[in-house]
């Protein structure tokens, strides 16, 4: 990589494309392999099994560095037969995979199916594993670390062979097999603590309320539009204005994007009124952290326009249960919290709302 060329932003689409592709790499390179083994003489071949022993791991063992100890038994599981797969079955086997792994009670994590990929001798399933360690004083982690896994399901060889896998620790270039290297949890938090670096050295400039132009630091390349000062302003109760910041506007200030918070940024000494105002109309979209106590909330009442219900630029997020949501906001898809959910999909979701609307301006 030149000097002049920009490294991918860790968790970026960019990175899964490289995980992605250094799977492909490795399944491209050892299928060509096959083939020219195939065209050597039996002896070559006896010779090469024993100093690579092929016998024992298969063809992949030429292009993979293993990490095998003696004294360490690597655990796995029966993974399914190609005639066995699905979508479904693929997430319940890297679950149960994940399961052998020896880590700390207080990672979380989730699986989700990213895609399916029809080559010419197989097919290949994409899912990815994020994991954090979620507190109770910050139930929405600051960084979270991905294992990307790719399910190859051949089109040539039996049905009833077992899938191969694959799998690969985000910002990492080595390529892992089930039952033949050991988990380490330190991998994990080795990538979360390069993460929270980075986003401590590329911190954005808040702007305040008041209508000085804002220009976002290049090293975050942001979803901003020229039209709008904010991508997000977050309205909450006075009760809920710390949790608020802490969890939700922090974070996506570290991703990037250009919050506005009123007890942070509105500009002391000028009409509340006023400023909640602008901010509502120089806003991408607008987070309600819905609780009771906000329900009464003057900021509520104001940002309940029927013109930003219409525009879809409200996004309600269930923090604390009510009673019932005003008849208004009842029409409108919310997000909710809780403890059991993972609290990064909330920040992924309203991050989405944000690029969804600039995608739709950009049209």
């Amino acid at each position: 990589m030149s000097e002049s060329e920009t490294p991918p932003m860790l968790g970026s689409p960019e990175m899964e494309a490289q995980a992605h592709a250094l799977v492909d790499m490795v399944i491209e390179n050892a299928r060509q392999r096959l083939v020219e083994e195939e065209k050597e003489k039996e002896a070559e071949h006896q010779a090469q099994e024993a100093v690579m022993g092929t016998q024992k791991y298969g063809y992949y063992d030429y292009l993979m560095l293993e990490d095998k100890e003696e004294d360490y038994a690597v655990k796995n599981i029966t993974w399914p037969r190609a005639e066995e797969f699905n979508i479904k079955v693929g997430d319940e086997k890297i679950n149960e995979f994940i399961k052998t792994w020896d880590y700390e009670g207080s990672w979380l994590y989730c699986i989700d199916f990213l895609q399916e990929e029809d080559h010419e001798y197989d097919k290949r399933y994409r899912y990815r594993v994020r994991w954090s360690i979620p507190t109770r004083r910050k139930p929405i982690p600051r960084a979270t670390a991905c294992v990307y896994f790719t399910i190859e399901v051949s089109k040539i060889k039996p049905k009833h062979f077992p899938v191969q896998v694959y799998y690969v620790f985000e910002t990492n270039k080595l390529v892992h097999r089930p039952g033949q290297s050991r988990f380490r949890e330190k991998w994990l938090k080795d990538i979360i603590e390069s993460k929270i670096i980075a986003m401590e050295t590329r911190k954005v400039k808040r702007p305040p309320c008041s209508g000085h132009t804002f220009i976002m630091a290049e090293a975050f390349p942001g979803p901003s539009e020229e039209s709008f000062r904010y991508d997000l302003l977050f309205l909450s109760s006075d009760e809920d204005k710390l949790w608020t910041e802490e969890n939700l506007v922090r974070p996506l200030d570290e991703r990037g994007f250009a919050t506005c918070l009123p007890h942070r940024d509105f500009t002391p000494g000028m009409p509340k009124l006023n400023l909640l105002h602008d901010a509502l109309k120089d806003s991408l979209r607008t987070v309600l952290v819905i609780s009771p106590e906000f329900l009464e909330d003057w900021k509520f009442k104001q940002a309940l326009d029927p013109t930003f219900i219409d525009e879809g630029k409200l996004i309600p997020l269930i923090y604390k249960k009510c009673k019932a949501l005003p008849e208004a906001l009842s029409k409108v898809v919310h997000l909710e919290y809780s403890e059991q959910v993972d609290p990064c999909l909330l920040l992924d979701r309203i991050a989405r709302a944000v690029e969804h609307t600039v995608g739709k301006k950009c049209e």
